[in-house]
């Protein structure tokens, strides 16, 4: 089902109406918002009602309950983004927040003070978080999950989406309650991701391609650093992200999937006046079935998991290494290989090239865990060349500056050998060898790191002197 690309919004008194602007027959129905009821329906387009207000917009983000009542939150801002073949991407701009009532009579002075704090935080985040989406393509599935799903007969994007990265799913769920009992409604549902997206044409040696970075940040267990650490009951961690690096060059498409995530334990750093705040480690009783939930579903999405520890391994984040390497031992899970490579300690002193003792050392679980492959012509089956089995799951403390760096390490490796199977690179010719696509490279992985470490402790990461130069 093909998704409503421009929209004109007209603010009623008794409604808000969302008429498509780029029709095929001239024919599509309007979404009517009734503002007391809070109903969907399906219209024909009517001018009975004079609108208060006429908006362009290109989206609905969502719908949020505040304390007047529901409040309605349009896409009004986009800049093109890039294409993945023919589909175009979006960066989100600008967003208008509408509220359903005409009239906040009905609060308390208290009420109302508080509702604006509400609703400026809620404009903060908007304002301050990156947000995604495209009307035709699927950001929330990384490539091979995309090729697996081709053979189902689900039509709207909505209802493809994992669950994990569709970030304004929450908002959406009216809409999409509405549009389980009628399908034409999910036109107007759009799926948003919050993260990073980057897509570049670039070539190497006269060979053209698309070269393109997508991170995709959970929207389970979200929150900023020192206020939202570790894992929940249902084994999902504080800052999970998927990234996805992308080589599309003629009829192949290739990709390489990473993730990083807290360490899934209950813990907490507690913030006061000292430098580092306490570390305190709790609910070792619930600790075990969190853990064994956590990496039973990352198995079940991602096969084989390497995971990759980066913090110290003497001083204060002692306690957090041990832990970690206890529930390893304790879940005992072939499909589970830890590595703890102190990268403070190994990298010190700006050695960077240490980073190698790590790869050599999963060079062979790297091996087999291959990248995924296909070939074909766009709107046509595919032929599945290869498949990644298994991730590398890396994480250091805040899962941002060590882990940012060690995993533009192990992309890179990936990308030599995508480019040296389909001919880009020669059999011996490394990515640092063309200088304008290595600017490219570093310096799309340092802006991802900034993106990330942004949206998760505010500032921007502290270790792209190594990414970037």
């Amino acid at each position: 089902m093909t998704l409503h690309q421009s929209l004109a919004l007209y603010v009623k008194n008794s409604s808000f109406v969302l008429k498509p602007t780029t029709t095929t027959n001239g024919q599509s129905k309007a979404l009517i918002i009734n503002r007391a009821t809070g109903n969907f329906s399906l219209e024909l387009p009517s001018a009975e009602e004079e609108a208060v207000e006429i908006l362009n917009v290109f989206g609905i983000f969502g719908i949020i309950p505040l304390l007047s009542g529901n409040y309605l939150i349009a896409i009004t801002g986009r800049a093109h983004a890039g294409k993945i073949n023919s589909h175009d991407i979006y960066r989100i701009t600008e967003t208008k927040i509408l509220p359903y009532s005409r009239s906040s009579s009905t609060l308390s002075e208290t009420q109302k003070l508080d509702e604006s704090a509400y609703l400026d935080l809620l404009k903060n985040a908007l304002n301050t978080s990156v947000h995604y989406f495209s009307y035709t393509y699927d950001l929330t599935q990384s490539l091979q999950r995309q090729s697996e799903l081709a053979e189902s007969n689900v039509e709207a994007l909505w209802q493809r989406a994992d669950e994990r990265f569709y970030w304004n799913r929450y908002l959406q769920k009216d809409m999409i309650e509405s549009a389980e009992q009628n399908p034409e409604l999910s036109a107007f549902i759009l799926p948003v991701v919050h993260g990073f997206v980057e897509i570049r044409a670039t070539a190497i040696k006269n060979n053209n391609f698309t070269f393109a970075l997508i991170s995709r940040r959970s929207r389970y267990r979200v929150g900023t650093r020192f206020f939202s650490r570790g894992v929940d009951e249902d084994g999902n961690v504080s800052n999970f992200v998927e990234t996805e690096q992308i080589i599309i060059s003629g009829i192949h498409q290739l990709a390489y999937i990473q993730t990083r995530g807290s360490i899934p334990i209950y813990w907490s750093q507690v913030t006061n006046m000292k430098y580092t705040p306490r570390l305190s480690i709790h609910y070792a009783d619930k600790t075990a079935e969190a853990f064994r939930n956590h990496f039973e579903k990352q198995i079940e999405i991602y096969g084989d998991q390497i995971v990759v520890s980066l913090i110290n391994k003497k001083g204060y984040e002692t306690p957090m290494g041990v832990a970690f390497e206890d529930r390893i031992k304790e879940l005992n899970n072939s499909h589970v290989k830890y590595i703890h490579f102190d990268f403070h300690h190994e990298c010190r002193k700006m050695r960077w090239d240490r980073i190698s003792v790590l790869v050599d050392q999963i060079a062979p679980d790297l091996d087999r865990q291959s990248y995924f492959h296909s070939s074909g012509i766009e709107g046509q089956k595919a032929e599945i060349l290869k498949k990644q089995t298994s991730v590398a799951r890396t994480n250091c403390m805040d899962c941002l500056d060590r882990t940012n760096v060690v995993q533009s390490v192990l992309a890179r490796r990936a990308l030599t050998l995508q480019l040296q199977e389909i001919a880009i690179l020669g059999p011996h010719e490394q990515c640092d060898q063309f200088a304008d696509f290595e600017f490219l490279l570093r310096n799309v992985w340092a802006d991802n790191a900034n993106a990330i470490s942004v949206a998760y402790s505010g500032t921007g990461a502290l270790k792209t002197d190594f990414t970037r130069y």
